[in-house]
């Protein structure tokens, strides 16, 4: 039981880790194509 638990919250996290990394990317990429097409 205590184990389940435990993969649980260690999938949730990872979950919102990656989520987290995507937002960053897509901002950084949208920056990116910003600067491409202003230049």
């Amino acid at each position: 039981m205590d184990e389940g638990k435990s993969v649980g919250e260690f999938i949730r996290k990872r979950i919102e880790w990656g989520l987290g990394n995507c937002k960053i990317y897509s901002f950084s990429y949208t920056l990116h194509i910003f600067y491409n097409y202003k230049v």
